[in-house]
């Protein structure tokens, strides 16, 4: 890369190996500065580093639930990540899901039926999804179960439309953006810099209403890293346009 008097310099260097599926991985880097005009180098020091796997699965979509001839079953869309592993669904008669927990269930489908649900009680479920190297994802929307089962189905499909705040912000390279869509309608997400130009297009398709979420992993449109800085998150719907700030860090 060429030297242009930055107090500091960042590279994405990548190891040889993945760490994750081998005894160590280690890999040496050091840095040649090199004056071509004064036929001058300096060698750094040898530094090593090795690849750990801390990506955590995509976020799941459309946890719902449904009774059929009084049993209770949950859904959901499946995350597509290469190094998924299993899906662990909690249950507690906390909302907060620090006591009364009947525990944990894991499965690698996309759906499961609770045969120890008793109707008229208040239970609470929520999802998240691990990969092999124990990486969790992050849980989902918490479904509420009670004797007002209408009401309950109405609960879990939003009343307006919401942009959240994404999350981690600031971020680097990964980040999670969140929106409630009450209606069936056409979506379009958006990322422009700080210059209001545009990056990439995440979504464009025509959705059903609930609390939805889709990740930003940093690459433009082309598929290349895009740089630090600030940035805007813009989505239009049938209905509304909202935009928020976010800010990558390398």
């Amino acid at each position: 890369m060429g030297g242009v008097g930055e107090k500091v310099y960042y590279y994405e260097a990548l190891t040889l190996s993945d760490s994750s599926y081998q005894d160590s991985g280690i890999t040496g880097f050091r840095v040649i500065a090199q004056n071509y005009f004064n036929d001058y180098s300096f060698l750094s020091e040898v530094v090593y580093g090795y690849s750990v796997d801390n990506l955590a699965p995509d976020n799941i979509e459309n946890f719902s639930f449904a009774f059929n001839e009084n049993i209770l079953q949950l859904t959901w869309d499946p995350v597509s990540n290469g190094d998924f592993d299993h899906y662990e669904i909690d249950k507690s008669a906390d909302i907060l899901f620090e006591t009364d927990q009947y525990g944990s269930v894991i499965t690698s489908g996309t759906s499961y039926i609770d045969l120890e649900y008793i109707e008229g009680e208040t239970i609470y479920y929520r999802i998240s999804a691990l990969d092999h190297a124990g990486n969790r994802g992050a849980y989902s929307q918490t479904l509420t179960v009670s004797s007002s089962l209408i009401a309950d189905n109405i609960k879990n499909i939003p009343t307006e439309f919401k942009l959240h705040q994404n999350y981690p912000n600031p971020f680097n390279p990964l980040t999670t953006i969140r929106y409630d869509l009450p209606s069936d309608g056409f979506v379009n997400i958006s990322i422009l810099d700080s210059k209001g130009r545009f990056v990439k297009t995440l979504l464009n398709k025509k959705q059903s209403p609930g609390f939805k979420s889709i990740k930003w992993n940093s690459l433009d449109e082309n598929g290349d890293a895009v740089a630090a800085g600030l940035y805007f998150y813009t989505i239009t719907t049938n209905e509304s346009r909202q935009s928020m700030k976010m800010i990558l860090l390398k």
